[in-house]
Order: structure tokens, then sequence, then C-alpha cells
């Protein structure tokens, strides 16, 4: 009998063959490259969309800053989060964030890769000259001498020419301009442009900021220290573009100052003007009665006391104090062990009395605290200092500031104060300005005393309620639109 040869089927029997294995890894291979880039590309994305959030926090801040203080902070050019000043003008007109002042986190002023935001500011704010030209040298912005410095005629202005609104009042060009195409500096106002006048820009430069060479002319233009031009551009491979950027106009903190401001004013309260005691007036604190034994374990105590009243409808209202102090004497540095120096002792090993300067704002003060400071004998006239200190309220729930001797070799130094304190239910602003010192020549002249109450308007209209309607269920839970839901979109060509 005859066998018909069978043959075998090798891919059956034993699976795939050498070749198309080799077929397959080439496809999962290209599908897994188009795959881990699809991922790549969202992950950036997502990355570059927190970062324009970001910067819409940090303009919200400043803006709130200005609301609050009446100026804008300088850029911070040292990187510990506070504003750099040079006398009243800013040290530089480009920096980082002063997230320090504007009480956000270090991680709030920068991108999500770790760089630092730009903070460029109006060109004219580290001149003195022009810094101090109010009302209507747009650097008034930056002013905190007595804020506020600017007032509705500061530049830019309604219908000035596009010169004086870019010059700012001055003879060159002082404020920025921020546009959508990459040769902002060689644009004339119109279409091309997002922002113009603009006093200040907030940058985030994203993935490639710590580069500074080889840029796109946009991003070039972002990150120049000398540039009045600054490009908002969309996302682009090819020239790369990725930065992001808030535009704040002179308008957004003339709005504020218009609406929110109500100025406290010589006048009756209750209802009608507010009363402030010190309008116009020097407040001389003079050092108490000390023996000028700086190592004394009394010190002498002087306390000047006045009320601002608002007017029992405003109880419960926060308003701002402001105040200007020249603080003169020798004053034992209270501030020594914080800065890490020893403080002094004598022979005997007495440490060294510590001189302070406190501002008490609707302090519980112990009314025996005046008895002692008003007394007649400068022995009656003396108190141990950490006895007065309580004396003066308490901390947790009254607001008290202290003031530390710096190094100043003259032993002169100038403060400008601002708090923020809430009216008592008489809607009264109880101030004290109390010196605790060893000697009389250590004292405080405080001026340019005022307080101001802001009414912000409420940033998020009411919803208006809706009846039910017949035949549609009602529920309480809040629908959230799903990603899905939406469409991704790139950057913005616009600057609000």
């Amino acid at each position: 009998m005859k066998y018909k040869e069978k043959k075998h089927n090798v891919m059956n029997e034993y699976g795939f063959s050498l070749l198309g294995v080799a077929v397959t890894l080439g496809i999962v291979g290209v599908l897994s490259a188009g795959t881990m880039s699809m991922y790549s590309e969202q992950r950036t994305h997502v990355l570059w969309q927190e970062g324009a959030a970001k910067t819409l926090l940090v303009k919200t801040s400043l803006i709130n800053f200005a609301k609050t203080n009446k100026f804008l902070p300088c850029p911070d050019t040292d990187g510990d989060g506070v504003e750099n000043r040079s006398g009243i003008a800013c040290t530089s007109n480009t920096g980082s964030i002063p997230f320090n002042d504007l009480a956000l986190a270090a991680s709030d002023v920068k991108d999500s890769w770790g760089n630092d935001f730009t903070y460029a500011v109006n060109k004219a704010t580290t001149l003195a000259a022009e810094i101090a030209d109010c009302p209507l040298n747009s650097a008034c912005f930056f002013n905190r001498t007595a804020p506020p410095m600017f007032d509705l005629n500061t530049f830019p202005v309604m219908g000035a020419t596009a010169t004086a609104n870019m010059n700012g009042n001055s003879t060159t060009l002082r404020n920025l301009r921020v546009c959508n195409v990459s040769d902002c500096d060689a644009t004339t106002p119109g279409a091309d442009i997002d922002a113009d006048a603009a006093i200040a820009v907030i940058i985030a430069h994203n993935e490639n900021g710590n580069i500074t060479t080889g840029l796109s002319d946009a991003e070039a233009l972002n990150v120049s220290s000398t540039s009045n031009y600054f490009v908002q551009s969309r996302y682009s491979e090819a020239p790369y573009y990725d930065d992001q950027l808030q535009a704040i106009s002179a308008n957004e903190l003339k709005n504020r100052f218009e609406t929110d401001v109500v100025e406290l004013t010589e006048g009756g309260g209750g209802g009608g003007a507010p009363v402030n005691p010190f309008e116009g007036e020097t407040v001389d604190v003079a050092g108490g009665n000390g023996d000028d034994n700086r190592f004394a374990s009394v010190i002498g105590l002087n306390i000047e006391t006045g009320i601002l009243e608002f007017g029992s409808e405003n109880a419960g209202q926060m308003v701002t104090l402001t105040f200007d102090a020249t603080i003169t004497g020798g004053w034992e540095d209270a501030d020594a062990l914080n800065e890490g120096v020893a403080a002094q002792t004598n022979s005997d090993g007495d440490l060294e009395t510590q001189d302070q300067f406190v501002v008490g704002l609707n302090a519980n003060v112990d009314d025996a605290l005046y008895t002692i400071a008003n007394a007649d004998d400068p022995e009656d006239g003396r108190v141990d200092l950490q006895q007065g200190l309580d004396m003066m309220g308490n901390p947790g729930q009254d607001q008290i500031f202290y003031y530390d001797e710096n190094d100043d070799d003259d032993n002169t130094w100038y403060e400008h104060a601002s708090y923020n304190v809430e009216l008592d239910a008489n809607g009264n602003l109880k101030v004290d300005f109390a010196v605790f010192s060893t000697a009389l020549n250590e004292r405080v002249a405080i001026e340019n005393i005022q307080a101001v109450q802001y009414n912000p308007p409420t940033s998020l209209p009411d919803f208006p309620s809706v009846s039910p309607i017949a035949g549609i269920p009602q529920t309480d839970d809040l629908y959230i639109e799903s990603s899905s839901d939406r469409s991704s979109t790139g950057p913005s060509a616009g600057v609000d």
C-alpha cells in the first residue's frame, strides 16, 4: 500500500516564523512609538495649561495687592520673594515675582518645569525722579511713599496719543506692549497689538525656560531685560514658542482705585465723614522716663492714643492703616538674637534691656498701663518690659506690631507701615503708639497717619434662582464637565 506523504504546516505546528515575528515586532514598535509620542505631547500640554492658570493667579494677586496697598510691588531681584528697591525706586525693572509680598508660595510663581516667572514693569520705575513724578507719570503706580500716588489722570489716559501712553508722561519709551506677532517692536498700533501701554507683564517661559540663546525672535523678546515689547503667540514647534503672558493695564488699577476706596477724612462720624484725629498731625512719642541704664530690669514707657471713627454702620469692616515713622536715638537692638548676634550683658551678667516701638490696633490695653505711662514720678513710669507688652493686649486676638533697631550708623531709620485691621463693634479703630525705652532721646515721630476703608465688589455675581419645571426631575448635584466634553485649545493669541 502506498501512503501519501503528509506535509506539515510549520506555522500551525510551531507558531510564527522568524520573519513573521520580525514583522509583528516592527509593527508593534511603530505603534508604541506613536503612543509614547502622543502621551508625551499630552503631558506637555497639561503642564503648559497649568502654567497659564498660574500666570492668571499671579496677575490676580498683583491687582489685589495694589487694591489693598495702593501701589504695585517692584520685581524681586534676589530671589527672597520680597520686592527690591533702592530708595523709592525699583532696583530693576525686570525680575521674579515677589511671592512673599503677595502671600503666595514659591511654587505658585514658577512654571511646571520649575522656571521662575519673569515680572517686567514700567521702565521708569528704576528712576527716582520719574517714580516721584506723581500723579501723572506711569511709574507712580509703583510709588509707595504715601499711597495712592496715582489717580484717574495718571498715564496712560483715555484720549492721549499713542506716544504719550507708551511713554507714560516721559520723553522716552517707558510702558510695555504685548503683540501677537514676533516683530512686535516694529509694529504700529493695530490688530497685531494685544496690550498697549501696559504697566506690567508676567511671563511663564515653560519648557525651554532655562535657555537664553538660540531662541525664536518671539521668545528672544520675552527674555530681554531691556525691551519694552513682548510676544504672546500660539504654541509652535518650528519656530519653537511655548511662552505664556499676562499683562496688567493702568485701567485695571484705576478701576479699583475709583470704585473700591473711601478715603478717611476730617469730619463727623456716625453716618457722616469718618473722623481721623491724626489728620495733618505729627505724633511725637518720646522715649520712656528711663534712667539711661540700658541694663535696667524695668523700662520707661510713653503711649499716644487716638480713635479713628468710621461710624457704627461700618462695624466689622476691614480698613488699612498706614503711616510713616522716623525713629531716632540709641535703641538697644531688640532684634540682635534674631540676627544671630548675642545681646550684650554687663559685668554682672544682666541682659541688655530691649527697647521696643509697639503699635496696638484695637488692642485690649490694660488701663493700668496708661496709668504707668502718665505717671508724674519717673519711678512710677517704668514697667517690666514683658509685663508691659502683655498689658498691651492679647497678641492672639489683638493686632500688635513690633519694631526693632536696624544697623544704621546714625541710629536713625525710617518705616512706612501698612496694616489691615477689622473695625470694632462701634465702627472704630483705636490706635496705641507705645515706646518702651531706657532713654528720653529715643523717639518716634509718626506722620501721614491715614486709614482707608475698602468696599470690594463681590468677585462673582449671585446665581439667579430657577423655578422647578414640571416633568423634569430636580437634583442637588452639580454637573461637572468631563475633559472629554471639552475641546483642548492652544494658547490664546490675546492678552487680557
